[in-house]
């Protein structure tokens, strides 16, 4: 239990750090800053993730230009924004991203990684 409470520590401090990005953040002056809808949405499936699901490799987090936060693993990704949250598996044929229902994306990303 102390492993996973110190990873979701870990990613929460992540996400509380590109919470505060300004508009303007991105290169050329361009950028949004994150929601704090997303900001609930991404803790929200990391909670899940490392809950219920802890031998699920962790995924690198990083900010979106258009607002919002991508979560990146080796063979997918999954974007979290105000508009929705879609992914797309890189090895998929075609490769096509699908639109995610929150109380989904945690059942995709164990989908995903088999």
């Amino acid at each position: 239990m102390i492993k996973e409470s110190l990873m979701l520590t870990d990613y929460q401090i992540r996400i509380d750090e590109l919470a505060l990005l300004q508009k303007g953040w991105y290169f050329d002056g361009q950028g949004q800053p994150v929601s704090s809808s997303e900001v609930s949405m991404a803790l929200t499936v990391l909670d899940t993730l490392c809950k219920n699901h802890p031998r699920v490799n962790m995924p690198i987090i990083n900010p979106i230009p258009d607002g919002g936060l991508s979560f990146e693993w080796d063979a997918f990704e999954i974007y979290i924004t105000d508009v929705g949250i879609y992914g797309y598996h890189r090895f998929a044929t075609p490769i096509e991203m699908i639109d995610i229902p929150l109380e989904q994306v945690v059942t995709q990303v164990l989908q995903w990684t088999g």
